[in-house]
C-alpha cells in the first residue's frame, strides 16, 4: 500500500492511502462531505456543506476564529481579526478613493508568489 496521508494523534501515527483519506474526509456527516449534484445541465460531485458565497465562509471564519493566527510571512503574524481589519480598509479604499460600486464595477487580482499589503 502507498502511503499518501500521515495522521498524528498524540502518540499514534495512521497512515492512509489517497483513496482511504478521501473516503474519510468526505464521508456522510463529515464537514467536507460530498453529495452528486446537478450543476448547468450536468451531474458533478460538490461539498454539500459549502458556504453559499467566498465572503460568508470569511465572515463565518472571522467570528469564529478572530483571534486566531491566519497568516505567517516572515516574521510577521496576522490573526484571521487583525486580516479582516485590513480587508475592511482596502474595500473602503476601493469605495472612497477609487469610486468603485458593489455590483457595478469589476474587480479582480492578481499576485506574484509575495505578499503584497494594500492596507
Amino acid at each position: 500500500m502507498k502511503v499518501g496521508i500521515l495522521i498524528q494523534l498524540s502518540s499514534v501515527a495512521l497512515a492512509y492511502s489517497i483513496f482511504a483519506a478521501e473516503a474519510l474526509l468526505t464521508s456522510p456527516g463529515s464537514i467536507h462531505e460530498i453529495e452528486t449534484t446537478l450543476v448547468d445541465g450536468r451531474l458533478h460531485r460538490v461539498y454539500k456543506n459549502l458556504s453559499p458565497s467566498l465572503r460568508e465562509f470569511w465572515l463565518s471564519a472571522v467570528t469564529q476564529y478572530s483571534g486566531d493566527l491566519y497568516l505567517v510571512y516572515e516574521d510577521q503574524r496576522l490573526t484571521y481579526g487583525q486580516v479582516h481589519t485590513r480587508v475592511i480598509k482596502v474595500a473602503g479604499l476601493f469605495r472612497d478613493v477609487y469610486g468603485i460600486k458593489k455590483g457595478v464595477d469589476p474587480v479582480s487580482s492578481l499576485s506574484a508568489d509575495r505578499v503584497i499589503c494594500y492596507a
